[in-house]
């Protein structure tokens, strides 16, 4: 088995204990079949796995810390996606055994998307008030939008693809004694490989 689908089903476990975040909001999406050409550009498959790319901002005590929006070299992601019932749930991560990335749930013409932060270690949490440390967190966001290439039609031969952008709500890490406060905005090219059916 290839080194990377290794670490997908390792991931794929850590994704069924994560705990989900605050409460989201239903948000309608566009379509526009004009992107297609940039997403196209920005995704790719290797070993029969889905990967995309993204760029972000993360801001650490509301200052810039990284930014690489614009530039040249985007972050490489991957995708796994299932169909349960009526919902596709996308998930996209950059890393291996932490990192980040997005939760995506498209579901008729709607959707809900918040960001996703993984370590591996327990050292996040939602608020500063909070006493409990977790290894990842789904963070509700400010800011939302989801433009896909053609309208899901939510069975297994679908390929949902597009491109999509959030701003992350505050969330803590502690670690060495420290905590620090962060925030992430992030816009991600991203195309799905196989869908797995769960019912």
């Amino acid at each position: 088995m290839k080194k990377l689908q290794i670490i997908i089903i390792v991931f794929s476990l850590f994704l069924s204990s994560c705990g989900q975040g605050l409460t989201t909001s239903k948000t309608g999406y566009n379509v526009d079949s004009s992107i297609q050409y940039q997403v196209d550009k920005k995704t790719m498959s290797s070993n029969g796995v889905a990967m995309g790319k993204m760029e972000i901002r993360m801001f650490a005590k509301d200052s810039l810390l990284f930014d690489t929006y614009g530039k040249d070299k985007k972050i490489e992601f991957f995708t796994m996606t299932t169909l349960v019932n009526d919902t596709i749930h996308i998930t996209g991560f950059a890393g291996m055994f932490a990192g980040f990335g997005f939760y995506l749930d498209i579901f008729n013409d709607s959707y809900e998307l918040t960001y996703l932060a993984k370590s591996d270690a327990e050292i996040y949490k939602y608020n500063k008030a909070d006493t409990t440390l977790t290894f990842g967190l789904s963070v509700p966001c400010s800011e939302t939008s989801l433009t896909l290439v053609i309208k899901p039609t939510f069975n297994q031969d679908d390929i949902i693809s597009g491109i999509l952008e959030l701003k992350s709500m505050d969330f803590w890490e502690v670690s060495n004694g420290k905590e620090k406060k962060y925030r992430m905005e992030l816009r991600a090219y991203f195309k799905t490989g196989k869908i797995e059916n769960r019912k």
